[in-house]
Order: structure tokens, then C-alpha cells, then sequence
């Protein structure tokens, strides 16, 4: 991968949160529900435009995945995957905790990845092969084990909706403490190694979990979907510093058969 990739994949995400921040705790702000009843705002159309606009500069035949404008055929080989605003709830509330996510996937391997929180002025990123970076200091996972290890979690609702209650309960006696936290900042937490694992329900489309899958995966850590398939578009996300796996995806117990993303 060319540092151009990467560069262009930092600048887009900046772009995009330079956008979005102006209108951040604006008290005008209008959001609207899209068909799926998830909030939109002007902030997420102003960031996914810029977005858009630098890796079209950059790659004009490079095929686009955005949330908000959907897919934008390529060459078939080169596939970007943006949230132009994950977790726009907290973002409409005036809270720090959104993100910016984009990712490049070459041949359907993802090969760089960007978590940009401009609110909080961090920025992650990772290269395939080259590790996963925060603001430029090398991320790793912990090397806890189960007995002492310490997991987040995503919204409930999403275990509930999907008729997963009684396993999120299941796994949330396995670690010795076991919080909620918000979206691509858990996945962050377990790459700088400050806890041992992120779960989060069915819900969460790829563009949600593309970009913090390499990164967790760049910082040594492992990454898969509720059944355990090194994927970012099945079902339910587990996130962990590898050691910790196992006993996580052991203590959600069996997964129904036709639970199906």
C-alpha cells in the first residue's frame, strides 16, 4: 500500500471533521430521520461532501461506500467505506464522543483504516501490515487475560432487537467489569490497550465497523463477528486483545441459526 493511500485516507477524515465541527453544539442544527429511523443532520451531509471530494481528487476511478450516499461504482478493485458522522445521537446532544470512519478495502481486504474524533482532537490510524497509530505513537493491545480483563459494550437495544438479551447477560459475567461506552471509541480503547474487549450487537453496518477492525486488528488484537468469522459484515461484533477471545465468544453461548445480518 502507497503512502498516498494513507494520506489521502487521513486528509479525507479531517476534511470531513473540519465539516462537520462547524456545526457542532450549533443550537440551529436540524436533524431529520432517514427510512431506516436513524438520525441525519446538516453535519453529516457537510462532512460525507468533503469526504467524497478528496478521494475523488485523489481517486477518481476508486469505487465509494458512504452511509449516507450509498455505493459509487469504481474500478471494482478499489472500495472506500465512510461514516461521514458515527454517533450522530451524541453528536445532536453536544457530546465529544463521534467519530469520523473511513476505510479502504483492495480486492476485499481491508488495507487502511482512519478514526478521526475531532472533538476530542485524536486521530487513529492503521496500515495493513504496518500497525495501527494514534496521533502518531504506536497502539497495542493489552495482554490481560480473562480473569483480570475489562470489556465495553454497545447499546443494549442493538443485543435486544436481534433476540440476544439473554446472551449479552451471558457475556457480561465473564470479564470482571463489563461498561457501556459509545461506537468506534470502544474498538479505540482496545487497541491503545486500555481494556481487553468491545462488544457490540447486531445493528452496526459495515461503514460502522470497517475502519475499527483494522485498527484493532493492526494493534495486535482480534476481531470477529458473533460466530467467530474474521468479518466486519456479520453478525454482532467482538473485539478483544486476542487472549480474551475465546472465553468471550464461549460466555455468548449459541448464537440462534437464523439470526441473520
Amino acid at each position: 500500500m502507497s503512502d498516498r493511500i494513507l494520506e489521502t485516507a487521513l486528509r479525507a477524515a479531517r476534511a470531513g471533521g473540519k465539516a462537520a465541527m462547524r456545526h457542532f453544539r450549533d443550537v440551529r442544527l436540524k436533524v431529520r430521520r432517514k427510512d431506516d429511523g436513524s438520525p441525519v443532520s446538516a453535519a453529516d451531509l457537510a462532512s460525507n461532501a468533503a469526504i467524497l471530494r478528496e478521494i475523488l481528487r485523489a481517486f477518481p476511478r476508486h469505487g465509494i461506500l458512504s452511509e449516507e450516499t450509498g455505493e459509487q461504482a469504481g474500478d471494482g478493485r478499489h472500495l472506500w467505506i465512510a461514516d461521514p458522522v458515527d454517533g450522530t445521537k451524541s453528536f445532536v446532544r453536544g457530546l465529544p464522543y463521534w467519530t469520523v470512519l473511513l476505510a479502504l478495502e483492495v480486492d476485499g481486504v481491508l488495507e487502511a483504516s482512519v478514526v478521526h474524533a475531532p472533538a476530542l482532537d485524536l486521530t487513529f490510524w492503521a496500515r495493513r501490515g504496518k500497525g495501527a497509530f494514534e496521533n502518531g505513537r504506536r497502539l497495542r493491545v493489552s495482554r490481560r487475560g480473562i480473569g483480570e480483563a475489562w470489556a465495553l459494550h454497545g447499546p443494549i437495544d442493538c443485543f435486544r432487537a436481534a433476540g440476544l438479551e439473554r446472551n449479552f447477560l451471558s457475556l457480561s459475567r465473564r470479564p470482571s467489569a463489563f461498561t457501556g461506552t459509545t461506537d468506534a471509541l470502544g474498538y479505540a480503547a482496545v487497541a491503545r490497550g486500555q481494556v481487553e474487549a468491545f462488544a457490540e450487537g447486531p445493528g452496526p453496518e459495515v461503514w460502522d465497523l470497517a475502519a475499527p477492525r483494522l485498527l484493532v486488528e493492526e494493534a495486535g488484537g482480534r476481531f470477529s463477528d458473533f460466530r467467530g468469522r474474521r468479518t466486519h459484515a456479520g453478525l454482532g461484533s467482538l473485539a478483544s486483545n486476542a487472549r480474551v477471545h475465546a472465553d468471550l465468544l464461549d460466555a455468548l453461548g449459541p448464537i440462534p441459526e437464523d439470526r441473520r445480518r
